[in-house]
């Protein structure tokens, strides 16, 4: 099988979503759903499909967990 090579894309993809995984850390889904504005379901699909978030869950979802919203979308964060 050849190897697939991720694109840009992705990779932006997976780290956002790393990042999603770590704020929500223990929350449950309708937690984050309060956080993000938004219903249980469409929260728990933004962390499974993170470039499907609108700017306005991601505001709500730093600002309420104090994370910048700068390193949120640029690297991975990590704890401590």
């Amino acid at each position: 099988m050849p190897k697939v090579a991720l694109t840009q894309v992705d990779k932006f993809a997976d780290m956002l979503e790393s990042n999603l995984r770590l704020v929500k850390g223990a929350k449950t889904d309708k937690k984050m759903a309060e956080i993000m504005g938004v219903k249980t379901t469409t929260a728990n699909n933004r962390v499974h499909n993170p470039l499907q978030m609108r700017l306005e869950e991601l505001f709500y979802l730093c600002s309420k967990s104090h994370v910048d919203i700068g390193e949120f979308v640029s690297k991975k964060l990590e704890i401590g």
